[in-house]
C-alpha cells in the first residue's frame, strides 16, 4: 500500500498544481469579460474548468486520506481500502476511486467490489480464488 500512496501523493499534488493554476486562470478571464459581454463565454468555460479540476483535486484528496487513515490497519477480509490480488488480478478496493497510471482500482460501490467485500483468502469471487489481501 506504501507504493500505491506514492503514486496517489503524485496524482494529489499535480491536481491541486492543475487546479491552482486553472482557478487563477479563471480569476483572470472573468476580470477580463467583466467589461466585454461578448468575453462571457470564456468566463463560463474557464469556471467549469476550474470546477473540474477543484473536483478532481478533491477525489484524489479524498482518496489520499482512505489510505493514509488505513495504512497500518491490518486486514483479515476484503473492506476498503486495501489490496487483492485473485486470480493473478491485482486491484486496490477504495471507497474513492480515481484513475491512477499503472494500477487498478474498483471502488466498492461497484458490482465487483460489492461481491469482494468480506471475502477472505481463499474464498472465490467470479470463479478466481483471492490469493492475498493487505
Amino acid at each position: 500500500m506504501k507504493e500505491f500512496l506514492a503514486a496517489i501523493n503524485v496524482v494529489y499534488n499535480s491536481a491541486e498544481e492543475n487546479y491552482n493554476h486553472t482557478k487563477k486562470s479563471a480569476l483572470e478571464v472573468s476580470a477580463s469579460a467583466a467589461a466585454s459581454p461578448s468575453q462571457s463565454g470564456d468566463m463560463f468555460h474557464s469556471q467549469g474548468a476550474a470546477d473540474l479540476a477543484k473536483q478532481i483535486f478533491e477525489n484524489v484528496g479524498n482518496l489520499k486520506n482512505e489510505i493514509e487513515t488505513n495504512l497500518d490497519v491490518e486486514v483479515l477480509s476484503v473492506k476498503p481500502p486495501c489490496f487483492i490480488n485473485f486470480g493473478g488480478l491485482q486491484i486496490y478496493l477504495v471507497n474513492y476511486p480515481v484513475l491512477i497510471s499503472g494500477y487498478k482500482i474498483v471502488s466498492s460501490k461497484s458490482p465487483l467490489g460489492d461481491n469482494l467485500l468480506g471475502k477472505k483468502v481463499g474464498d472465490k469471487v467470479n470463479n478466481k480464488e483471492i490469493l492475498e489481501i493487505g
